[in-house]
């Protein structure tokens, strides 16, 4: 593959509620592919992202990282992609109070050098526990704190053996610029069911 990306499938349930993220990765500098190991490594650095925020996830809440991983070439889109035998990692379940309702979410925004929406990315956290928030709002210091982890977690993948940067797919341009920052506000925002 020419210029290869992967999109990284995590699936999650609680409180009563099916749940999909999707991330996508690619070998930090451009071009070049990734190794299953390289990938697992990912999904690892991933699912501890998740597992350090199951104490805002509502009780009983469980992700599972990697479920899927398929690998696309994106100088060749109209290609189907390629399964990866990657090995998925559940992350720590949620530990959280009593849940709001289960479309609530906290909101990482991924940031790229680029702006505009199809230069960005979003990762819905939830259903989100009730000591989360506070008057409506997430707490300012909970929302801090995962976007440290999420600052974190870029900083982790690009440490690896193989450094690896998230990045935000646009079939737009088509392009896969890297993520280079995370913002958390304290909105409580609202994951409703989306195709993609």
């Amino acid at each position: 593959m020419a210029d290869p990306f992967y999109r990284i499938v995590n699936t999650g349930v609680g409180t009563g509620v099916r749940m999909t993220n999707t991330m996508h990765i690619a070998k930090s500098g451009g071009l070049g592919t990734l190794s299953v190991a390289d990938i697992n490594a990912a999904i690892v650095d991933i699912a501890n992202f998740y597992s350090l925020n199951a104490p805002y996830h509502a009780p009983g809440t469980i992700w599972n990282i990697g479920t899927r991983v398929l690998q696309y070439d994106l100088d060749n889109l109209a290609s189907p992609p390629v399964i990866i035998g990657a090995t998925p990692v559940t992350a720590t379940t949620g530990s959280g109070a009593a849940s709001l309702p289960s479309a609530c979410a906290i909101v990482v925004s991924w940031r790229t050098p680029f702006a505009g929406p199809a230069w960005r990315g979003r990762t819905f956290l939830g259903p989100i526990a009730v000591g989360a928030t506070a008057n409506g709002l997430v707490s300012p210091a909970i929302a801090s704190t995962i976007q440290t982890r999420a600052n974190t977690l870029l900083t982790d993948l690009a440490a690896n053996t193989v450094p690896t940067n998230l990045v935000v797919f646009s079939r737009v341009t088509p392009a896969k610029p890297p993520i280079i920052a995370a913002t958390v506000d304290t909105t409580v925002d609202n994951l409703s069911t989306r195709k993609f």
